[in-house]
């Protein structure tokens, strides 16, 4: 089995009962036993983790409440997969059971796939004994599971189990394991309990995972697209001007935004656009005022405040430091905002 193309691949989820979510996925491709590439994505499950499977994935509920939705980004991982002949998982039923969900919940197709289990083909080998990940890469002196681990370390774990049972031998994984690729950051978490989530709608079809963005027109003209991003770019700009941030960093968040708005509007990249969007923000002053009404119409949208609010973080914490004026700068945003939405929390 080993001398063709496999996926070993894992999940992590909310908890074991059949109404939990998945919230990370890791697929490692091996291409006749050599690495040829991975996957490594975390997801919103709009639920809480059990406290057991917190304690074993680590991902904290508000920092999962700022991620995409696996519908969003269900198209990609569903072809991604199908490059594999088979995909190999430890305790396969599981895993296949939260992917296959989310991917009817997708609405999208089964992935009708051949499996192997490392864990069934463990009580195979030895029966009566524990056919756990960890107890299994004991018996094989290979690399040890952590007590909290993430999907991408369990699928290289499961990997170079799978290869050892078919007496092959893959390297130990050579660096830190990864971190998930579509991460994105969140606002500081408020204390506990958490606010009452916000709304959250997979994008529309094809716009891909980094967009929530859902408008409700396309615009006609250069014009309409640089009204369409005005109250994001006076929050990017009033948080730019009060707070100090480098205008390089200020560019970086307008572009990031650009891209986003682009695609939900289902409008190819463009370097022009990206020119003319950018430079149109540059050139406002980004007063107080402005950053006030802007905040208080972006409230009633609660998928263009999941673009906004982690881009003015970013900025915020580019220096690895928070100063007192971005400190105020951003608390005001906030502010604002929640006496509009009090389910957003403040920083």
């Amino acid at each position: 089995m080993p001398n063709r193309r496999i996926i070993v691949l894992d999940t992590e989820t909310t908890g074991i009962q059949p109404y939990d979510k998945m919230v990370a996925l890791a697929a490692i491709r091996f291409d006749h036993g050599t690495y040829a590439g991975h996957i490594y994505r975390i997801y919103d499950p709009r639920k809480d983790s059990d406290p057991g499977a917190f304690q074993v994935h680590g991902l904290d509920d508000w920092l999962l409440r700022f991620q995409p939705l696996f519908a969003d980004e269900a198209d990609e991982v569903k072809a991604w997969l199908q490059w594999a002949d088979c995909l190999v998982m430890h305790n396969a039923a599981f895993d296949l059971r939260y992917v296959e969900r989310e991917l009817r919940k997708a609405e999208r197709t089964p992935l009708d796939k051949p499996s192997f289990c490392t864990m069934t083909e463990a009580r195979s080998r030895w029966p009566g004994s524990s056919a756990k990940l960890s107890a299994c890469l004991t018996r094989f002196k290979l690399g040890t599971q952590d007590a909290q681990h993430d999907a991408f370390q369990d699928a290289y774990l499961t990997a170079q189990l799978y290869f050892r049972m078919h007496k092959v031998t893959i390297p130990d994984w050579p660096e830190t394991w990864p971190r998930p690729t579509n991460l994105k950051s969140a606002p500081p978490a408020p204390p506990r309990p958490y606010p009452r989530r916000t709304v959250k709608k997979p994008a529309r079809p094809g716009t891909g995972s980094s967009i929530p963005i859902a408008p409700s027109f396309v615009p006609r003209s250069l014009g309409e697209l640089v009204a369409a991003a005005r109250d994001a770019h006076m929050l990017i700009r009033f948080v730019g001007v009060r707070a100090q941030v480098p205008e390089d960093v200020q560019r970086q968040a307008l572009d990031a935004h650009a891209h986003s708005l682009l695609a939900a509007f289902g409008l190819t990249r463009d370097e022009v656009l990206l020119d003319a969007l950018r430079n149109a923000a540059m050139t406002l002053k980004g007063s107080q005022n402005g950053a006030t009404t802007a905040s208080k119409r972006l409230a009633e949208d609660g998928r263009e405040l999941a673009v906004i609010l982690p881009l003015l973080m970013d900025m915020v914490k580019s220096d690895g430091a928070l100063s007192a004026a971005e400190n105020q700068t951003i608390r005001h945003i906030f502010s604002t905002i929640r006496a509009a939405s009090p389910e957003v929390a403040e920083p």
